[in-house]
């Protein structure tokens, strides 16, 4: 090719233009220049580019290989030459380079002042995949990258969940000793169960503990001196020396032998995670954890690696909130905090809980054993949008739970489990402005580019880099942190609870803050109500409470011939809760309705 031709190609690709001059007279990119050009990979056309080899576009649509592999015939020739070449620029990055007045014609990729035709792999998907629709073709590959996320981040969670749950291995069948049996299980009482001193959590029904160990014999002498063999599991349930206990709880931090809430006697199927020796330079690693962690959470950082490093440190005192996180951007990265909580916790943690079947649902065993659950990107909670809220609520500081699984024997145990929902919009939950256990934060960051996000999934990998961030939350000081305090109402909650509430909840409000008397009849809140709305109605009566109006003891005819009217006070509750039927009445028509109306039209001006 012209070296005058590359020239120009090399400088139109970084935005210059130059004339054509001697070699020795070549006029260099600026850095500037060559900056942008580089910083293409981190563009959809550039990861486009970086993903799609330039030859396989040729072959893909239709163009002809030469002889010796270094020269091409496109679709649009009708001569026998092989009019277009790649080469390699300075970035590395492949281009073609067609001498075709047929391509020139079609209008393949951009023009040279020489006439010849050049571009990238990305300039042939847009001529030939959409008539050259530039436009077109970048939406439908940004189309096609947020389906790869997706799926990626189906993989993910899907991931999480099985490292979070401990199902990293399907365990093989042993052949045991009854000295074995002995000293590994642990008969449970409470519904004839087995469970392992060393792995508590792989319980089994005595009948599925016989079939599992069927190939274990003991031999036995009889009183003739002759031997017999019979099942080990036989001989393990007959035996005076058998381990035993009432029932299974969880109680983390306890000892194997604990208490449940009730009070009986039961094998804790806590068991602290093995930690490995953190490296020596644990501190760096663990710094971009932190790091990540702080473009998340901003301002609120501290909090979190408090509340984080508390799980570590205290795991069976549970605190009084959780955390709401909410981004109106995918790719943020927070599957990878995620990623990483599983992989510090295994065994116990709920990652990608379904959060609306928990809440709505009868079965809970995914909360059994639990430190921390991790709900991904939820929507609003359900159809029952506040019902579910204060199930929520109750959730996170509940002191115990009743573990109801779809298979398996109900059990009780200490809620140790912590909250963390990830959320994509605002209305994730419709919390209140009364709400005490969610601490919000908005991210509006935009997500960073690829190459960050990549070298951050290889960490994972690492058991290093795990040991590392958990070394960070075992030494980190937490005497300053107060698990029962009380989340603050900054602007992303009040945001949220703005948007939460409904045009009854808007209503109700508005009478408690507006209202030019003391008190209000049925009629009269009916009246200002959402149309088909009646305070009779469920969501009416929430709207009304959250407001703080709270009806009156006594009910009081306000005019002739029409029947006792239910009363609300507006404030003053407690004065007006012992009042007498005519101070009540005298209350609710001090001012005409006129009056009334135009006060609140008043208000609203």
């Amino acid at each position: 090719m012209p070296p005058a031709l590359m020239q120009e190609i090399e400088a139109r690709r970084c935005g210059l233009q130059i004339k054509h001059k001697t070699d020795n007279q070549r006029e260099v990119p600026s850095e500037g220049a060559r900056r942008r050009w580089l910083d293409q990979s981190s563009s959809p056309i550039g990861r486009f580019n970086a993903t799609h080899p330039l030859k396989d576009m040729l072959l893909r649509y239709g163009y002809e290989m030469g002889l010796h592999g270094d020269s091409w015939r496109s679709p649009h020739q009708r001569s026998g030459s092989y009019a277009t070449r790649i080469f390699i620029g300075d970035d590395g990055q492949e281009y073609f380079v067609s001498l075709s007045e047929s391509d020139a014609v079609a209008g393949l990729g951009e023009q040279t002042t020489t006439g010849a035709r050049h571009g990238d792999a990305f300039d042939i998907e847009a001529h030939y995949g959409h008539n050259g629709d530039r436009k077109a073709a970048l939406t439908a590959w940004e189309d096609a990258e947020e389906a790869l996320r997706a799926q990626r981040r189906k993989q993910q969670h899907a991931s999480n969940a099985l490292i979070g749950s401990g199902q990293t291995q399907i365990p093989t069948t042993e052949v045991l000793t009854l000295p074995q049996m002995l000293a590994r299980h642990v008969y449970i009482r409470d519904g004839s169960q087995v469970a392992e001193v060393d792995r508590p959590s792989a319980v089994l029904t005595l009948s599925d503990f016989r079939n599992a160990y069927a190939g274990s014999k003991h031999q036995i002498t009889n009183p003739d001196g002759s031997n017999r063999t019979v099942a080990a599991v036989k001989a393990w349930l007959e035996n005076k020396d058998r381990l035993e206990a009432e029932t299974l709880t969880f109680h983390a931090g306890a000892g194997q032998m604990t208490h449940c809430p009730r009070g009986r006697q039961a094998l804790n199927l806590w068991k602290a995670p093995a930690r490995p020796k953190p490296p020596d330079n644990w501190q760096a690693e663990a710094k971009i954890f932190e790091d990540h962690l702080q473009y998340l959470w901003g301002e609120d950082t501290d909090t979190m690696l408090d509340w984080l490093a508390h799980i570590e440190q205290k795991p069976g005192q549970l605190p009084h909130f959780g955390w709401l996180h909410t981004s109106p951007a995918h790719g943020t990265g927070r599957n990878w905090i995620a990623s990483v909580l599983v992989r510090l916790w295994p065994g116990h943690v709920a990652a990608s809980l379904d959060l609306v079947s928990i809440l709505e649902g009868n079965f809970n065993d995914r909360l059994s054993q639990c430190l921390l659950a991790i709900v991904d990107e939820i929507a609003e909670g359900g159809a029952h949008k506040h019902r579910n809220a204060n199930r929520l609520r109750q959730l996170v500081t509940a002191e115990q739970r009743e573990i109801n699984p779809k298979y398996g024997r109900k059990r009780v145990e200490h809620n140790a489990a912590r909250w963390l929902v990830f959320s994509n919009h605002v209305g994730a939950l419709p919390l209140d402005d009364r709400d005490r256990r969610f601490w919000v934060v908005c991210h509006k960051a935009p997500p960073k580019e690829p190459p960050y996000y990549q070298h951050l999934y290889k960490k994972l990998e690492e058991p290093n880099f795990i040991a590392s961030v958990a070394e960070l939350l075992r030494q980190r000081d937490i005497s300053g942190f107060n698990p029962g305090q009380i989340p603050p109402m900054n602007a992303a909650k009040e945001a949220l609870v703005d948007f939460s509430r409904s045009e009854a909840d808007l209503v109700c409000r508005d009478v408690a803050q507006r209202w030019p008397v003391d008190l209000i009849t049925s009629q009269e809140l009916d009246a200002r109500l959402p149309l088909g709305s009646k305070v009779t109605d469920h969501a009416s009566r929430h709207a009304m409470g959250r407001a703080g109006l709270r009806k009156v003891a006594v009910r009081v005819r306000i005019r002739k011939n029409a029947s006792a009217a239910t009363i609300y006070s507006v404030r003053d509750h407690d004065s007006w809760a012992g009042m007498n039927a005519s101070a009540v009445r005298t209350e609710v028509m001090r001012i005409s309705a006129d009056q009334k109306t135009a006060a609140m039209d008043q208000a609203d001006e």
